[in-house]
Parts: structure tokens; sequence; C-alpha cells
């Protein structure tokens, strides 16, 4: 069977990875790697569970046995939305990024790419003129901004949102795909010459 890609993956509109897992750790409370029973390879489940350990939201019950599988309780309930943990179980910052632009875009009027890198960043995330210039190219690309006022010499292009879909950042893709996950669909593909 071949791994699904993650906007393949989104597009079924079902929970996937991390979130599939989570929900169904939320649902059970206590539970063993087995009782998930999500459509995730062992390994990526045992390490999610591992991360999971060491920043407190999980717990194990009992004694360890040999041939015995572990049992988990869940201690620590954030809410809907799956912990992102680095190995030692501290939060990620991964992804970020991005979704600290998009709520910026939804609150400001109108921006260039400083501006929202400015607007975006925080103390734990700060987000480079690159890494937004490089995302509005993509979101205008898509449709998602509109250009109020073009970029002249002296000055940088200003955007404004046109297409607010939901809570969720789109997604630009390594093949350059931009993925809506609030809408399940592709909202734009770069397109190659043969």
């Amino acid at each position: 069977m071949s791994r699904k890609t993650v906007v393949e993956l989104a597009a079924t509109g079902k929970s996937y990875g991390r979130q599939a897992m989570w929900e169904a750790m939320r649902r059970l409370k206590q539970f063993t790697l087995a009782d998930l029973g999500v459509e995730w390879d062992r390994d990526s489940l045992r390490e999610y569970v591992w991360r999971l350990e060491a920043g407190g939201f999980l717990k194990q019950e009992g004694e360890k046995a040999p041939f015995k599988p572990n049992v988990y309780l869940l201690v620590r309930d954030v809410g809907l939305e799956a912990p992102r943990l680095q190995k030692d179980g501290s939060v990620s910052l991964m992804g970020q990024g991005r979704e600290h632009m998009w709520r910026a875009m939804k609150m400001l009027p109108s921006f260039n790419v400083v501006d929202l890198a400015i607007s975006a960043s925080t103390e734990d995330v700060q987000v480079a003129e690159n890494e937004a210039r490089d995302y509005v190219k993509h979101l205008e690309r898509a449709k998602y901004l509109v250009i109020v006022k073009p970029a002249t010499p002296t000055s940088k292009a200003v955007y404004r949102l046109a297409r607010n879909t939901g809570p969720k950042p789109p997604m630009v893709t390594r093949a350059k795909i931009v993925f809506d996950p609030n809408l399940g669909k592709i909202a734009w593909v770069e397109q190659v010459e043969a």
C-alpha cells in the first residue's frame, strides 16, 4: 500500500496522523496502543505517545510487565487540536509562523510583507521577511490575497485578504501546491511548462 500525501489525506475530510491519534486518545481516556485503532504505522504512533508522555499529557498506568501492553491514561487534555511536540515533550514551534501570518492577515486591513512579518512575530515565533514574502506570493497566486497597491521602486506592494476560508492557514507544499485544509481542496497548483 502506498503512503498518501498530506494533501491526499486532508482532502478526505477525515482527521489523519497525529490529529487522528489525539482524537482517539481523547475519546478513550485510557488505552493501549492497539486500542487506538488509527490507520498509522506503529512506530509513528509509539513516537507520538512517547512525546505526549514526556510532555505530561499521558501517564502509564500500572506496572510494566513483559509481553503485556502498556496502558496509558490521558491526564492533560488541552482540547481539540493535537499537541505538536518535540521529542523531549516540549512544544514544537514548527508551522506556527504560517499560523501567525494567517491570523495577522485576517486582522490587518492591508499590509506589505514587512508589516506582516512584524505583526506575525512573537517572542517565541519570529517570522522572517523572506518567509512572509514567499507565503504572500503563493496566497496571492491562489487568490486569497489581492494587491491593493502595486510595488514601486521605492515601496513594497500592499495586500489585503480577499478570501478567509477558516481558522487553519492554507498550506504551501514542497511541490508548490496551495492546499486549503479548511475546505479540503487544492486552491492552486504551479503550472509547469512541458
